[in-house]
């Protein structure tokens, strides 16, 4: 079996340095803490992120993304924050300030939005409900 040594600049095609990328991303797992949340907001969102991760292996201070989470649970996250502080976040907010601790920061300079009230049927569904034109049309032929 041959072993073929890798230069220490790997480029790719974007023009990143790829090694360089790794142990970045290497060093920062090693060198970073868990910082326990303080304070009502961070406490509330450290819960919403343990719910939607199923861990609670991170800090205040840990990049969303690099915990577990993606793109499609960013999204649940915005809801859930909408509906647990009643604020509108948007999705581009999720990823400028994806810790804890600047989620937080950023949630308490929003300001508060009314809820909506929940939805109520106006007509109760009647017995029959007439057919439209097509479907006549198409009972007919």
């Amino acid at each position: 079996m041959k072993y073929k040594q890798v230069n220490k600049s790997l480029v790719g095609r974007t023009g990143k340095d790829l090694v360089g990328l790794l142990d970045s991303e290497n060093k920062r797992s090693s060198i970073q803490e868990n910082i326990a949340p303080a304070g009502a907001t961070e406490i509330a969102l450290h819960n919403i992120w343990q719910n939607l991760l199923g861990h609670n292996a991170f800090g205040v201070n840990d990049d969303f993304f690099y915990v577990g989470g993606n793109s499609l649970k960013a999204i649940q996250l915005l809801s859930r924050i909408s509906s647990h502080f009643s604020v509108n976040l948007s999705l581009t907010d999720i990823f400028l300030s994806p810790a804890i601790a600047d989620l937080a920061v950023l949630i308490q300079n929003q300001p508060v939005t009314a809820t909506l009230p929940p939805l109520t049927h106006i007509n109760e569904r009647p017995q029959q409900i007439p057919l439209s034109f097509n479907q006549e049309r198409l009972w007919l032929t």
